[in-house]
C-alpha cells in the first residue's frame, strides 16, 4: 500500500520543513452538479443545453460524474404539465434521495476520489495527491513513504478532501410572467367594473372604471417579460471516523494488495461488493435556496436562445451565492493580491459573487497541524470598495465598457496591511 502510505503523513513533513509557500489551492471543497429533468418544461432544450455547457464554478475542485441529469419527477406520463411555479417540487427532497440511493451517487464520488477500478475494486491515490500535494517533490514523497499507518493517512485524507465533497441538484422553471399575473389582474378588474356598475353616479361609475383600467393595464406592462428560477438543493458527503473504517477494512483493494495476493477470490470479491452497498456512504441534505433572473423583454438585436442562455447562468450564479451565505459549510475562500506597500489589495471575485460594496471579508491564515490538516485563523477584517466592483457576470454579448483598458478587473477592498504582503492568506465572506 505504498501509496497510501504516501500520502497523507506527507502533510505535516511538507508544510513544516519547507520554506517556500503551500500552495493552499487543495484547501478548495470538491463539487458535482446535476439538473433535474423535466420534459415539460418551457424551453427546456435551451436550458438543458445551457446547464451542460456553463462554466463550471471555478471556486471548487470539478468533480463531475457522468451523470448530469436526475430523472426524479417520476415517468413522463404522471408529470403534470401546468400549474403554478414550484408545483412540482412538493416531496422533491425525498425523491432526490431516493435517486442518490438508486444511483450510488456516493459511491462514486468516492470512487472518482480513489480512481477506483469497477471491475476489480483496485483503489489509487493519484486524484487525491493532484488535488492535497501540489509542492510534493520525489524527495518528500520517498521520505513520506516511511513514516504512518495506511488508516491515520486515510483519516486526514477524508478530514481534509473527502469531507468538503458537495452535490448541488438544480431545477429550473422558465415563467412566462404576464401568463401568472393576467388572469389575476383581469379577475381584480372585472370586480372592480361589477362594483362600479353598481355606482347610481355616472361620472362616478366612469371615474372608477378608468381607475379600474388604469390598475389593470399598469399591472399588465410590470408583469411582461420572463423570469428564469432557480431552485437548488446542497448536499455533502458524509465521511467520518466510522466510516473510513468501515470502508478500510471492508472495501480497500490497493494495487499492491492484489500484487503480494493478499486475498483470494472470495475475498476480493466480497470487498468490491461492499464498496457497492448504496448504505456504505451517504450524502446529508444541507439546504436549499432559489434564485432569479429577470428577461425584461426578448430583444430583436439578440436570439431568444441568447437571452434564455445568459439569464439561466446568471441565475445559477445567484443561487450558488444564496448557498454560501446561508451555509458556512459552502463557503469558499479566495487568494487576494497586496500592492501599493498594502495600500491596495484586490480579488478576482465581483458581481457574478453577488458583490455590490461594503460586504466584510475575513482575512484568513493557515494553522498547520502536526497530522497534516489545516485550519484557518482569523487575522483580519477587509471591506469591499463599491467603486471598484469587478463585473465578472457571464455576458453572450459583452459590452465594450468592460474590456476599456481603464475598466475595473479585479475587486478592490479597504482595509488592507501592509504585514499581509507575501503571506500566505486567503479571504472569505462573512455573513
Amino acid at each position: 500500500m505504498k501509496i497510501i502510505n504516501i500520502l497523507f503523513v506527507i502533510f505535516p513533513y511538507l508544510l513544516f520543513s519547507q520554506t517556500k509557500m503551500v500552495n493552499t489551492e487543495y484547501d478548495r471543497s470538491s463539487l458535482h452538479v446535476m439538473m433535474i429533468n423535466d420534459p415539460f418544461m418551457d424551453k427546456s432544450q435551451i436550458i438543458k443545453n445551457t446547464f451542460v455547457s456553463m462554466p463550471f464554478p471555478d471556486k471548487y475542485n470539478n468533480h463531475l460524474l457522468k451523470e448530469r441529469y436526475a430523472n426524479v419527477l417520476g415517468k413522463a406520463s404522471d408529470i403534470p404539465n401546468k400549474g403554478v411555479p414550484g408545483f412540482k417540487l412538493n416531496g422533491i427532497e425525498d425523491k432526490i434521495n431516493n435517486y442518490f440511493k438508486e444511483k450510488k451517487i456516493a459511491n462514486q464520488l468516492v470512487s472518482k476520489w480513489l480512481n477506483r477500478n469497477s471491475a476489480t475494486g483496485v483503489c489509487n491515490m493519484d486524484m487525491i495527491f493532484k488535488r492535497g500535494l501540489y509542492n510534493a517533490t520525489q524527495e518528500d514523497v520517498d521520505e513520506a513513504d516511511m513514516l504512518g499507518k495506511d488508516e491515520d493517512a486515510l483519516k486526514n485524507s477524508g478530514t481534509s478532501l473527502l469531507k468538503n465533497t458537495f452535490v448541488v441538484v438544480e431545477y429550473f422553471e422558465f415563467i412566462d410572467n404576464e401568463k401568472f399575473a393576467r388572469p389575476a389582474a383581469e379577475a381584480i378588474y372585472a370586480a372592480a367594473v361589477e362594483n362600479a356598475k353598481k355606482q347610481k353616479n355616472e361620472i362616478m361609475r366612469e371615474i372608477q372604471i378608468k381607475a379600474a383600467e388604469a390598475i389593470l393595464n399598469a399591472a399588465l406592462e410590470k408583469a411582461k417579460g420572463y423570469n428564469v428560477w432557480t431552485h437548488a438543493y446542497l448536499y455533502q458527503l458524509e465521511w467520518n471516523d466510522t466510516i473510513q473504517q468501515n470502508f478500510f477494512n471492508a472495501a480497500w483493494i490497493s494495487q499492491s494488495d492484489i500484487q503480494k495476493n493478499r486475498y483470494n477470490d472470495a475475498e476480493l470479491k466480497k470487498r468490491i461488493d461492499a464498496f457497492n452497498d448504496p448504505n456504505l456512504f451517504n450524502l446529508k441534505f444541507v439546504g436549499k435556496a432559489r434564485a432569479t433572473t429577470l428577461i425584461s423583454n426578448f430583444k430583436e438585436e439578440r436570439s431568444e436562445s441568447d437571452q434564455i442562455k445568459e439569464a439561466t447562468i446568471r441565475s445559477v450564479d445567484k443561487v450558488y451565492v444564496k448557498l454560501q451565505k446561508k451555509f458556512d459549510v459552502f463557503k469558499t475562500k479566495s487568494s487576494f493580491d497586496i500592492s501599493d506597500n498594502g495600500k491596495t489589495c484586490t480579488a478576482k471575485i465581483g458581481m457574478k459573487e453577488g458583490l455590490e460594496g461594503g460586504e466584510k471579508f475575513d482575512v484568513l491564515a493557515p494553522n498547520y497541524r502536526t497530522n497534516g490538516t489545516i485550519n484557518w485563523v482569523k487575522k483580519g477584517t477587509i471591506k469591499v470598495d463599491k467603486k471598484s466592483i469587478w463585473d465578472n457576470r457571464f455576458y453572450l454579448t459583452r459590452p465594450q465598457e468592460l474590456d476599456k483598458e481603464d475598466a475595473i478587473t479585479a475587486t478592490s477592498f479597504k482595509g488592507c496591511k501592509s504585514k499581509w504582503i507575501d503571506m500566505n492568506y486567503l479571504i472569505r465572506q462573512q455573513k
